[in-house]
């Protein structure tokens, strides 16, 4: 999906070049595997996670693939960098942790604040046709109770009506908003994901 998005034009209109001195965030990076495309380009590689145990594990997802990756702890809401220091932000599956549509805002106006006037945004969440949101229960704008049979049932997400719902929230705080639909078809379940790339 990443190498898709970056390194092809057949997806989005918003396009971007890397180079060396190019600084990226990836939230929630865990295994790092996100910025190994970036790794080749010899970009600066930032990640960040919830918690110090989940920043070990990043660092060491990182020296095991070879990669040199800074990782501190931090969250959507609380980023530890400056303002506009990052050319590309990417969130992947990161932004429907939080757990109403007040705090999904502040999110979105942190993730924008780290990036500089020409950094790209790239985000991506759990669809419409998604099979935990298919069976999560609505609890308002923004908010949905999961109902599924594993430790995450009861936990509360701030998934999307549709895809124009993602589009408008987005645009609250980007000013171009492209938003594209991955659909996983298995035997078991479906995964829907919207994917979007958003400039300031």
């Amino acid at each position: 999906m990443v190498l898709r998005s970056f390194l092809s034009n057949n997806y989005f209109s918003i396009n971007k070049s890397f180079f060396a001195s190019d600084r990226i965030l990836d939230i929630g990076c865990l295994y790092a595997n996100n910025l190994v495309p970036f790794a080749e380009f010899g970009s600066n590689l930032y990640g960040v996670e919830i918690n110090q145990q989940m920043v070990k594990l990043a660092r060491q997802s990182a020296l095991n693939l070879g990669i040199e990756i800074e990782v501190k702890q931090g969250m959507n809401r609380s980023l530890p960098y400056p303002n506009k220091y990052f050319y590309l932000v990417l969130s992947m599956n990161t932004i429907h942790y939080e757990e109403n549509r007040d705090a999904l805002l502040d999110a979105l106006k942190e993730i924008k604040r780290v990036g500089n006037d020409g950094c790209h945004y790239f985000f991506v969440t759990a669809g419409q046709n998604h099979c935990f949101h298919q069976t999560a229960i609505r609890l308002d704008v923004n908010q949905y109770q999961l109902n599924v049979k594993d430790f995450r049932d009861g936990q509360i997400m701030s998934y999307f009506d549709n895809k124009d719902h993602f589009e408008t929230t987005l645009s609250l705080s980007f000013d171009k908003v492209e938003v594209g639909t991955i659909t996983e078809n298995w035997p078991k379940n479906t995964y829907e994901f919207y994917v979007s790339k958003c400039i300031k």
